[in-house]
Order: structure tokens, then sequence, then C-alpha cells
């Protein structure tokens, strides 16, 4: 059993089918007339590099049924690891459920880190992207981060692709001379509202030099060609020379603005290696430079967003411009300060990946957590008076492991939200369960955390596999969070492509409660590329939630959602438009209630791993045709009740004033 004891089997026996040969065994403690039997491990003659996973597998076989149709079927009480096998799923189900985005254009896009040998951990660790309605149409766009890797690396331009879906053309066009072209060495990006007109501004995050692009033109509503950013790194107080990666946005001090938190990963300085003498305790497979344990950390940057009052300024000086050229000219009232030092937040012996701000004890400000890779992840509680303090003791969350990527959300339905961390590949991923609510009382508590990656059935699939970019996500519109997983290795094939080695992502079914049960493979959004970054966006506006890839030294994926328990499910979608600055509101929390099934739902800026997630809610409702009920807490504190009679459809509500 997955609790790490051991007991004796009742019984073993072996069987072919076919080219295969099928071991079973019969759990202890069981009357051999009951005549159940576990599939411990398949070997497959003609696909014997998927033992690893077929192995991980145990499927309860009843005796009889074996015999008519050789179909394992999954017992409802079994409490090991949930099945990887796809005949465990019924037949109805075994059809592809993430079908990749094939249109006319198919997004031909490759991340590429130059025709260097990838004898360094720095062109391994990208790339990164970023979703947001540039254009304001309705429907969500992409921009597509590009590598490099090293201060000699040739890195091509980052993309941006216009999402038609809402037009004649269809499918995704790239925005040619959009002023979004960075060639810098990338790795994460966000869309925000930086300065708080209205429009979605951009910051990318490199190694080397970050940069911040200001939307600069007003006129683009819809029907325009083509959006015009512009680089104001230098008068926003933006750039740096760090190793920069994940990056997320709030209003920490509660000004109206949304402040940045950007992490840095590493110092790559050779120089800085451990002296030759110690290095045999260092010796791996991979040469020394490709370990992140050889390297110092890097300290991380807390911006505070100082634009203030200058932005109405701004706004009105942008309006009265008669072209985009004029636009792109008049001087960027935007304002960053860098203010890592006087919080506290520089974390500078981590070595950090994702970001996320979240009001984990739902005081009404947001709290920050970073994950970090070989060193302790971190967790500040906003104190609300702007200041942090460290909590990552106290809170359990002071975890050493590999770090990587990050997502939150309520997986046990009990009205807090929990954390997922990927974690590198010989360590088991977590799953933190926040402990501020509980369903076995109406009690507050302090919020701790408990890391239930084992009773969560997630246990056994993250050691084997290096995970980054992870959604938690309702797939399939029943209510509860489901769970994506990018899974890739590091290191490159020595023996041919001298890149990194891919490995199969994972999809998994949430059971309401926060179990978790791994989909067959026809179920996931599946792939042997190297990914990396993972978000979820409901690109063709149908009412289900898609999921869009990135893969290093490979191609750009989209996977469209056909999950056959999609059917008949209802949905709605969120828009939140707050008042002053930050007009999007990140930060709000939204409470839905529907058919007796309360649901919750924040809204963050900055997510997964090196992720920049679209600024919208996706809520699947089940059932449920409405009414439903919603409670929006705003960024500003203020709260709105709202009741809507119908659903399927995406709607966007005001802060009222």
């Amino acid at each position: 059993p997955i609790d790490g004891r051991f007991e004796e089997l009742q019984g073993f026996r072996s069987e072919t089918d076919g080219s295969d040969t099928l071991v079973y065994v019969q759990p202890p403690n069981t009357r051999k007339s009951e005549g159940t039997w576990t599939l411990l491990i398949r070997f497959d003659a003609e696909a014997s590099d998927d033992l690893d996973s077929r192995a991980a597998s145990r499927n309860t076989l009843d005796d009889t049924e074996t015999e008519k149709n050789r179909q394992p079927q999954t017992r409802e009480s079994e409490q090991s690891a949930p099945s990887t096998s796809p005949e465990a799923i019924p037949e109805n189900q075994t059809q592809q459920a993430w079908v990749p985005y094939s249109g006319p254009d198919h997004l031909p896009v490759v991340h590429f880190e130059g025709p260097q040998l990838q004898l360094d951990i720095r062109p391994t660790m990208g790339p990164g992207l970023a979703l947001g309605d540039v254009d304001q149409d309705g429907f969500v766009d992409l921009y597509f981060v590009q590598g490099g890797g090293r201060e000699a690396g040739h890195a091509p331009a980052n993309r941006l692709f216009r999402n038609q879906f809402g037009s004649e053309q269809g499918g995704f066009a790239e925005w040619e001379a959009s002023g979004s072209e960075d060639t810098g060495l990338g790795m994460g990006a966000l869309f925000l509202d930086a300065e708080g007109d209205g429009d979605l501004d951009l910051y990318v995050a490199n190694y080397g030099a970050d940069v911040l692009f200001e939307h600069a033109n007003e006129n683009d509503r819809g029907s325009a060609p083509k959006p015009i950013f512009r680089d104001v790194s230098a008068g926003a107080g933006v750039g740096g020379n760090e190793w920069s990666a994940g990056i997320a946005a709030a209003d920490t001090d509660l000004d109206g603005d949304l402040d940045l938190y950007v992490t840095s990963y590493l110092d790559f300085d050779l120089s800085k290696l451990p002296p030759v003498e110690e290095r045999d305790r260092y010796r791996r497979e991979d040469p020394i430079e490709m370990l992140p344990f050889a390297f110092p950390g890097q300290g991380n940057r807390f911006l505070r967003n100082e634009s203030g009052s200058n932005t109405a300024k701004q706004t009105a000086n942008a309006s009265a411009a008669k072209s985009p050229v004029e636009q792109a000219a008049r001087p960027t009232s935007l304002r960053f300060r860098d203010v890592t030092a006087e919080l506290g937040l520089a974390d500078a012996a981590g070595r950090g990946m994702q970001a996320v701000f979240w009001d984990f004890d739902r005081d009404g400000d947001p709290d920050l957590y970073v994950a970090n890779d070989v060193s302790y992840n971190m967790l500040w509680r906003n104190e609300g008076d702007g200041t942090f303090r460290d909590v990552s003791f106290a809170a359990g969350m002071d975890d050493p492991r590999g770090g990587m990527g990050v997502s939150i959300g309520d997986v046990d339905a009990d009205g807090d939200e929990d954390l997922f961390l990927t974690n590198w590949e010989l360590e088991a991923n977590a799953l933190y369960r926040n402990n501020l609510l509980s369903h076995n009382s109406n009690r507050s508590r302090v919020a701790t955390f408990q890391d239930v990656i084992i009773s969560s059935g997630l246990g056994p699939y993250g050691v084997g596999s290096t995970s980054w970019g992870a959604e938690l996500f309702d797939a399939d519109n029943d209510g509860d969070l489901d769970l994506a997983i990018a899974n890739g290795y590091t290191s490159p094939d020595y023996q041919s492509t001298s890149i990194c080695v891919g490995q199969p992502n994972q999809f998994f079914f949430n059971n309401g409660r926060g179990r978790f049960e791994l989909a067959p493979r026809s179920q996931s959004p599946d792939g042997q590329s190297p990914s990396r970054a993972l978000l979820s966006w409901d690109f063709d506006r149908d009412g289900d939630l898609d999921l869009a890839l990135t893969n290093n030294n490979a191609q750009l994926q989209i996977f469209e959602n056909r999950l056959p328990q999609t059917a008949g499910q209802h949905w709605l979608g969120l828009h939140l438009r707050g008042r002053g600055a930050n007009t999007m509101a990140v930060g709000a929390e939204v409470s839905l209630e529907a058919n007796g099934l309360l649901q919750r739902r924040s809204l963050r800026a900055g997510t997964s791993y090196l992720g920049g997630n679209a600024p919208e809610l996706h809520f699947g409702l089940g059932a449920a045709k409405g009414p439903v009920r919603i409670s929006v807490r705003w960024p500003s504190g203020r709260v709105s009740e709202h009741k809507l009679d119908t659903v399927d459809r995406l709607i966007q509500i005001e802060e009222p004033e």
C-alpha cells in the first residue's frame, strides 16, 4: 500500500494477452472465492519504454469479467493509487479528449535555444507564455516567449498571436510589428494593466534585462489591425541584470494599482562554482554546469507601482493623440520603485521559479508565495499595512525540494484555497491543504497547511517525472477543480539530439472532495516533448477550458478540450471591471452558489510556471441551469451581490461605487 507498509500477497499469477504479458496479484486478507485480482505490471513487447507508467498502475480486476472480455474494471472501494490504464475507463470515454489545434494556421511556432549543445542549465528552463485579450474583442490572445539561453545566444523574437475566433477568418494570426518583439533571453511573461487605463501592458522576464511594454495604441478596440506596444523599461524603472523567471502582480498596499514581484533563479557564474577539490560530491551524469545547487541563489525583486496620479494625465494625453505614431512617442507616466530590501522580500538564498499572490488567510490583502528550486520555499503574509511577515515555517510551507510551478484553488470545496506545487523528478509533487476552513466545522482557524499529496491520490505520479507548469481548473465543468501537469526532463539526450528529453504530461479528474484519479492517455494532453509552461483558457469561447503548453526546443501546443464528460454540463465565465487603476480587479474573490453547491475562486495575475494567465474566471456548474448567486469581494474591500437566471455565457460584472 502507499502508506509504506508491506503485506504478504494472497496469490500471484500471470497470463498472456496477444504479445503482452500481464502479471496479477491477489491482495492480502482476500478470500479466493471473491476472485479479486490486481494488475501489478503489464509487459508490452512493442512499447518497452512504457513500462514505468504501466508498472505504476494498480487496476483491481474481477476474475470472472477477465475471462469474458479481458477488460480490467476499477473497484470504487480501491484505496490504492488511481488507475493509469485506459482499460479502467469506460469505452465511451476512451476517445481523444485533448485534441491538438490543427487550424489552417496551427500556430507553427517553435521555441529555439540556439545551435549550441545544451551542456549548462541556462537553455533548459524556458519558455513561458502570457494570455490576455489585447484588442478587447472578447477573445484571449497569446504571447510566446523565445529563448537563446546564453549570453552569446541568438534568440528569435518573441511573438504575439491574435485570436481571430470571433471573426470570419477564425484561427490565430501573428501580430507583426506590434512592438512587443523582444529579443532578450526570455523566461516568463505577464499581461497586466500597469497604469490603470484599461489596456493590457506586458512584462517580460529575461536572463538579463527585463522589459516592460506599455500598450500605447488607444484606438485599437476590436476592429483596428493591431495594437502598438512600446518599450518603457528605462523610464518606468524596470530592467535589472538578473536571471529573472516568474512574474506575479497584485495591489499589495491596497492603493489601487498593481505592484510586481519578479523571481530570480540563480547566479550563473562559473567562478562561483565549488572549488575543484570539492566537486566530487557534485558529480552526476550531467555536467556540474547543469546542477542548480552548484550555483548560489539570486535575490528576487519587488517593484512598487508609483505611477499614481500621473495615470489620469497620461490617459488624457493618449486620447488627445491623433495617430498611433503620436501615441507611441509620448512619454510614459509608468513608474516602479524597487522596495525589495525595504520590505525584506529578496530571498537571496532562494532559487526562485514562480511566485503567486494569494490571500491564503482571507483577510482582504494579497499574501506572497514563492516556489524555489533546491532551496526553501517562502510564504510571506501581508500585514495589511504594505509590509510582509515570513510565515513559511509556522504555516508549514518551507519545503526545501526542487519547487517549480504553482497552482492555487479550492480542491476540496471547503471554502479556502489550497496550493499545488510541482517538484523535480525524484521528488513527489506537493498538495498543501489549507486548514483555514473545514467541512467538519464552521469555525475559521489560523491558516496552516498540510501536504496531502498521498491521501489525494496524486502521490506516486510525481516521482519519475520532472514537473513544471500546473493548472487547477474545471476541465469537465462539473463544479470541482481538475489538474493538468506539464512534464519534461532537464537533461539533454547526450547520444543524439542534445536537447532536453520529453516526458508524458498528466491530467487528473477531481472527485469533488480533493481526491484525484489519473486519466488515461487518451484523455491527457499527451506528448513526448520537454514541456514547461501550462495555462488554461477558453480560446474558442465554446464554454470549456482548453490548454496552452510550451515545450523546450519544441513547438508550442494548443489543446482543444473535447472531454466527453462536458456534454450537457453548464458553465459561466466572468470578467470583472474594477474601479480605480486596478481595472481588471486582480485579487478579487468570487463566491458562486448554484443548486446548493458553493464554489470560490480568486483572480490572480501570474501562475503555473513562467505563466501569465488571462484576467478572467471560469466556473463549471454541472447540471445547474440557473439561477446562480454571485458574491464578489473586490480588492477595495467592497462586496457586491448578483443573481443570474441564465448561464452558459461570458459576462462582465462592474464594481459598484
